[in-house]
């Protein structure tokens, strides 16, 4: 989403995505993904993570407690150290597959030089900013500015 605007006050808290329901974060290899998909990259249904049929397995409530496991056949990554993504067993084709979960990204605020209009930032609370290993996408990025005077009020960036 892009806004233009010459003031930006006035108490607006601007963050970026953060529905675990609907995307999971890609440095987390997407282990905060809590959402209902139930299908993997190639349309296989998945098993229910508390049934061992097709696919006897480990991945249990017991095993993997704070993985979102269940009496459920969702997406999920329980063991982020050995998988990349959220996966599932599947009841049909293959043992297990890997699932399309939508990547959380931060949000992102960039000001541009205007000639004889200042760029004025304040009262503005910044959460989930940033966007890991995405070049150009930092809290807060100037660009095309001459003369820059930044204060910042608050010492630690969320």
């Amino acid at each position: 989403m892009g806004v233009e605007v010459a003031l930006l006050s006035r108490n607006i808290q601007i963050s970026g995505a953060d529905n675990p329901e609907e995307c999971g974060y890609e440095h987390l290899r997407q282990v905060d993904y809590r959402g209902t998909q139930s299908t993997t990259q190639n349309n296989r249904p998945c098993q229910m993570w508390s049934e061992q049929t097709p696919h006897k397995h480990t991945r249990t409530v017991e095993n993997y407690p704070d993985a979102g496991l269940g009496e459920h056949n969702y997406c999920r990554n329980p063991n982020p150290e050995s998988m990349g993504r959220p996966w599932c067993y599947t009841t049909s084709g293959g043992h297990w597959d890997y699932c399309n979960v939508p990547k959380c990204v931060g949000g992102y605020l960039q000001v541009l030089h205007t000639p004889d209009v200042p760029q004025v930032i304040e009262g503005v609370e910044f959460t989930k900013m940033g966007q890991k290993r995405v070049n150009n996408r930092y809290p807060v990025q100037m660009l095309y500015t001459r003369d820059v005077s930044l204060y910042i009020q608050c010492p630690v960036w969320l």
